[in-house]
């Protein structure tokens, strides 16, 4: 057996996770590979199934052999093949925190707050202002949530991913944002919806469970006189989850959010977009 360069095993282990996999499918790997795993009690949901439980942790990423990318999601609403999802929920919480927090906490408490368990897990919170003296917003610490309890009458508890590098004033202002993944709908869009991406398969109503593209080539419905000239490439959102080029001048052309490329030189072949929201 043939000694390893140890030093070329610590530039593999140093490896960018995308180039790992890159290097992985290119010899010989070509299952996909799922970022999270089941859920206790839950069950393998293939890509284009379409399921009322849930199986996997809401926003588990699913990447393709071929490149492209999937979130597990929940809908709020019917979702198309063809026309982005939206993201429906607006933040969870803006108030102060109930108490002091000391560095090294992970978790963090309001008054008058009530949720379901868990109905914040994989959302995000922001502590804001000048918890330490510093200059402002230069301690505004993000964490994920992992948790939270059930209200009593008076207080909720979120725990988050990691600890405080800090020490939290009392009635420190917070924004607690629900999981982006756990209410997307195609129905309802309006300029000021942002797009998640695509389901992979027809969701006909609220509270289903299924995959949603987010980066890769897909087909989106066209505006087709934004790209009839193929002298247009980039694609943005209009209201209700179709594309159009950014120059298109009705008056659904403010949403402004960019989504991806046209990837073909016209609408005759398709066209395929290249999405890129997440990848």
């Amino acid at each position: 057996m043939s000694r390893r360069d140890l030093s070329a095993l610590d530039r593999d282990i140093a490896q960018p996770l995308g180039r790992i996999l890159q290097e992985a499918f290119a010899h010989g790997i070509d299952c996909e590979l799922i970022f999270g795993g089941l859920l206790a009690g839950g069950t393998e949901q293939g890509l284009y199934e379409i399921s009322t439980t849930q199986n996997y942790v809401l926003g588990t990423r699913r990447v393709t052999p071929d490149g492209r990318s999937y979130r597990y999601s929940k809908s709020a609403g019917a979702c198309y093949t063809g026309q982005l999802a939206g993201i429906t929920q607006d933040k969870a919480i803006a108030a102060v925190s109930a108490a002091a927090i000391a560095e090294g906490a992970s978790e963090i408490t309001f008054a008058t707050q009530t949720f379901a368990a868990d109905a914040l897990k994989g959302g995000f919170i922001v502590i804001f202002g000048n918890p330490d003296s510093a200059p402002n917003n230069a301690n505004c610490p993000l964490r994920g949530i992992l948790s939270n309890d059930v209200c009593d009458a008076s207080t909720l508890t979120i725990t988050m991913d990691a600890a405080l590098e800090l020490d939290i004033e009392t009635a420190q202002y917070c924004e607690v944002y629900y999981n982006p993944w756990g209410a997307l709908s195609t129905a309802g869009g309006s300029n000021a919806m942002s797009f998640a991406g695509v389901a992979n398969a027809y969701v006909s109503a609220a509270s289903k469970y299924f995959w949603c593209q987010t980066w890769g080539p897909c087909w989106i419905a066209p505006q087709v006189a934004s790209f009839a000239s193929g002298a247009h490439r980039d694609c943005y959102c209009r209201h209700d989850g179709s594309i159009q080029d950014l120059g298109n001048s009705d008056v659904y052309d403010t949403n402004k959010q960019r989504i991806g490329f046209i990837i073909q030189a016209n609408l005759t072949a398709g066209p395929l977009v290249m999405l890129q929201i997440s990848p």
